[in-house]
């Protein structure tokens, strides 16, 4: 598949946070939620490679209410996306 204009394909990652030592649970309802780029345009794949260069290894951070669902995956628009991370990075969350 040929994504087309600014969009990222995301697999949803759920997982509890530990912030400032408080243990947060994974929470349906937040604002936002982390995704594992499984593909993009190319330009924006030119852009998240900087992360890593395999792809697949990277996570965004976007607004959940930006989200369109497809096939188990969903959809994002890259002027929704707040951060990119490795998978590295995300783990150590």
């Amino acid at each position: 598949m040929i994504i087309t204009g600014d969009y990222i394909q995301v697999k949803e990652l759920q997982k509890d946070i530990t912030v400032d030592g408080l243990l947060q649970k994974y929470d349906d309802s937040s604002p936002y939620m982390f995704g594992k780029v499984i593909n993009a345009h190319k330009n924006i794949l030119d852009e998240l490679s900087v992360i890593s260069p395999d792809i697949h290894n990277t996570v965004i951070l976007f607004k959940r209410v930006s989200k369109l669902p497809y096939l188990n995956t969903y959809f994002v628009n890259r002027q929704d996306v707040i951060a990119i991370m490795s998978m590295k990075e995300f783990e150590t969350l």
